[in-house]
């Protein structure tokens, strides 16, 4: 009896048959370059996919016979082999990666996936820095390697290089990234729901198989930055650097020199990113006032909330949520 997912997955695609006939991609031409290591990577941002009907995380396929330039982008990506065998190179070094094997990339890691064959299916999942909350963090453990891994994702700068790799997954795992496929490609009413609740339980069979964790690369974070992020999240309505600071038994100043260094963001930034998160979230799940969307999340002043958001998000919170109410009405038609 054949896998259901697999024989979903194997038709080609009408980008792959072009690749098959040496025909280019037209995204390529559309990249910007930026230098990372005295050497000139594509720059890709979570914006670009602009056909996203979750706004968190994105699936897809990666496309087969397409050779793709060294890379990185603004989001956490997972990249899971669910067929094959391949060669991803991760800052110029080749790893090989066979059928069940999974990587765990950092944002800005220059990265590449050497051409696919027919028979390979190799499953791409993106997760942008929104999707990075409280209860998000909640779901590892404290001494957990994938903690480490995704406070560091927090990290702006450009040589964060930070990767995991796991070379043999469990029978556990495996069955989830079927189920977690099958919500992907057969969509139900609830399909944000599951999505979540799937990855959830993906993440925490991660932290189980630690111990199969074969190579990672990447500077440890300070467990105080861990407790920073946490309070943050918590109290983003009302939180100050003075109330952070009297929580962590810190010096202010050395709190926010820390977290500078630490994520290459300011305590500032960070703050303004946890809020314009939740805003989104409001926004596409609520029917609350644009409005009482920005008093919510800490907002006073509504100007601000509006040009901070458009900052954040490339469009004003109005537009956000048009854009996500599109998106929830074309998944519930399929």
């Amino acid at each position: 009896m054949g896998n259901p997912i697999i024989d979903q997955l194997m038709p080609l695609t009408d980008s792959e048959r072009q690749y098959l006939e040496d025909k280019k991609s037209h995204y390529l031409s559309e990249l910007t370059y930026i230098v990372i290591n005295k050497k000139e990577v594509a720059y890709m941002t979570y914006r670009d996919f602009s056909q996203m009907a979750y706004p968190f995380i994105q699936i897809r396929k990666h496309s087969r016979f397409q050779d793709w330039p060294m890379h990185c982008h603004d989001w956490v990506e997972i990249n899971y082999l669910l067929q094959g065998h391949y060669t991803q190179v991760v800052n110029d070094v080749e790893y090989s990666m066979h059928e069940g094997s999974l990587i765990l990339l950092d944002a800005m890691t220059p990265h590449t996936i050497k051409k696919l064959r027919e028979e390979d299916l190799l499953i791409d999942i993106c997760i942008s820095k929104e999707y990075l909350n409280s209860s998000f963090f909640n779901r590892l453990s404290s001494n957990s390697l994938l903690l480490d891994f995704f406070t560091n994702f927090l990290n702006k700068k450009i040589n964060s290089n930070h990767f995991i790799i796991f070379e043999r997954v469990s029978k556990k795992l495996n069955d989830l990234m079927m189920v977690f496929l099958t919500e992907w490609l057969n969509p139900g009413f609830s399909y944000t729901d599951m999505i979540d609740s799937l990855f959830a339980a993906v993440i925490a069979e991660l932290v189980n198989l630690k111990h199969l964790c074969t190579t990672s690369g990447g500077q440890e974070m300070n467990p105080k930055v861990f407790e920073a992020l946490k309070y943050i999240e918590k109290n983003y309505r009302t939180c100050s650097l003075y109330d952070l600071s009297e929580e962590l038994g810190m010096n202010p100043n050395y709190l926010s020199n820390m977290l500078k260094k630490q994520t290459g963001s300011t305590y500032r930034q960070l703050l303004q990113t946890q809020r314009i998160g939740m805003a989104k979230k409001l926004l596409s799940h609520t029917e609350l006032s644009v409005a009482d969307v920005g008093d919510e999340v800490g907002y006073q002043n509504m100007y601000f909330f509006y040009r901070k958001f458009k900052e954040e998000a490339g469009m004003t919170p109005g537009e956000f949520r048009k854009h996500s109410m599109s998106k929830d009405k074309a998944t519930k038609r399929t």
